[in-house]
């Protein structure tokens, strides 16, 4: 007989970190150091006190060193983890956030990080649900930023 796992749900957040140069778009990925090794979004949990945009800008600020204004994407992201026999479901909402400085101090979290064009910040994503995610997101930066359609 084989037993259900157990499902702990959690909420967290995605923040897509980007900046400008001369209308382009780039995208910071970070390489993982913790828990497996590749290239991921920033992602976090939220805190039993914290709204998900609180949530947002310490993790943005923990893991990248950077304080960024950020704004709620109408994108949410669900994904599920397993460790120990125990499944975990993380429920994100997400954001992205237009980065000025690129004064990055990386936490202990991640060893590397790139500013990428989105194809190549696509081909870089480990996975499949953060490939579709950003693809999404670019569409609204896009509108956020006034851009014009072919200013990718």
């Amino acid at each position: 007989m084989e037993f259900q796992k157990e499902i702990i749900k959690k909420k967290g957040v995605h923040v897509i970190l980007y900046k400008l140069n001369n209308q382009n778009i780039k995208y910071l990925v970070l390489k993982r150091a913790e828990g497996w090794i590749g290239w991921e979004l920033l992602k976090g949990g939220v805190n039993d006190s914290e709204t998900f945009s609180e949530t947002a800008k310490r993790e943005v600020k923990e893991e990248s060193g950077l304080d960024v204004e950020v704004f709620q994407s109408k994108e949410e992201s669900v994904f599920y983890s397993e460790k120990n026999n125990v499944k975990t479901q993380h429920s994100m909402k997400v954001f992205f956030g237009k980065v000025v400085s690129e004064d990055i101090k990386l936490s202990e979290e991640h060893s590397d990080f790139k500013w990428l064009a989105l194809n190549d910040a696509i081909n870089l994503l480990f996975f499949d649900n953060l490939k579709e995610l950003l693809k999404k997101v670019n569409e609204e930066i896009i509108e956020h930023e006034n851009l014009k359609l072919g200013d990718r």
